[in-house]
């Protein structure tokens, strides 16, 4: 894990979002690249942070997707993409920027497709400011 993996890490997700550990789904099929699944299970709302392209041998390995899943966290086919990022630690910084936004709309919209247009523009910006 790099440094700026470790400094992501470190950042904590807001309640009631969980990591599920190595979702054997995702894994599977990205490993050894560590993909990775934020949930909030009583929303049916998903983040998950994966490698741009499966693990082949001529896959970009420095590309990853942050994207939006909604109902069965397994349905990865579904997802929507938020933001493509260079790297796994910008990757984590994006997706958390989309749970912490999405938490603090969540209240104030009322409306949960208020809510994930908010977290959604917010994870944007924090993909922008990365890639600078």
């Amino acid at each position: 894990m790099t440094s700026d993996e470790t400094d992501a890490r470190n950042r904590p997700l807001p309640d009631p979002w969980t990591e599920v550990e190595s979702p054997d789904h995702i894994v599977s099929k990205y490993s050894p690249r560590e993909p990775a699944l934020f949930e909030r299970a009583d929303r049916e709302r998903a983040v998950h942070i994966r490698p741009d392209e499966p693990d082949l041998p001529h896959a970009d390995r420095s590309e990853w997707v942050v994207g939006l899943v909604r109902g069965d966290a397994d349905n990865f086919i579904d997802a929507e993409p938020i933001a493509r990022v260079h790297g796994r630690g910008n990757a984590y910084h994006v997706a958390v920027t989309f749970a912490e936004a999405y938490e603090e709309a969540v209240p104030d919209a009322g409306d949960d497709a208020a809510a994930i247009a908010h977290a959604s523009e917010q994870a944007e910006l924090e993909a922008d400011r990365l890639a600078e």
